[in-house]
C-alpha cells in the first residue's frame, strides 16, 4: 500500500515518528521507518492523511457557503424582534451594559 500524497504528510510523519527516522520514496510513495523507538504503518499514516483531507474539505465547504458571521445573524434576528421577550430582555441588558464604541 502506498502513502497518500498530501502536503501535510511530513507533519503527520513527524507526529508519529518524532525522531525523524523515516523516509517516503517520492516516486513510489513507499514508507520506510528506521526508528528503533517509534513506528508507523502505512495504514496509520493514510488514516491521519484522510482525517486532514476531511478537515480541509469541511473548511472549504464552510468557507464556500459565505454566510454572514453568526453574531451578525443573531443581531439581525434580535433587531427584527424574532426572540421571545425573556431572551430579548437578556440580550438588551448585555447591549446596554456594553455599548458599541462610536467610530
Amino acid at each position: 500500500m502506498q502513502i497518500i500524497k498530501h502536503a501535510r504528510v511530513g507533519d503527520i510523519m513527524e507526529s508519529l515518528v518524532p525522531d525523524g527516522l523515516w523516509v517516503i520514496d517520492d516516486d513510489t510513495m513507499e514508507l520506510t521507518v528506521t526508528s528503533t523507538e517509534h513506528s508507523a504503518t502505512t495504514e496509520q499514516v493514510n488514516t491521519l492523511i484522510e482525517v486532514e483531507i476531511a478537515k480541509e474539505e469541511s473548511l472549504m465547504y464552510r468557507d464556500a457557503r459565505q454566510y454572514p458571521p453568526i453574531g451578525d445573524q443573531l443581531d439581525a434576528l434580535f433587531k427584527a424582534g424574532a426572540f421571545p421577550a425573556d431572551m430579548a430582555a437578556q440580550i438588551q441588558a448585555v447591549k446596554d451594559a456594553n455599548p458599541k464604541p462610536i467610530a
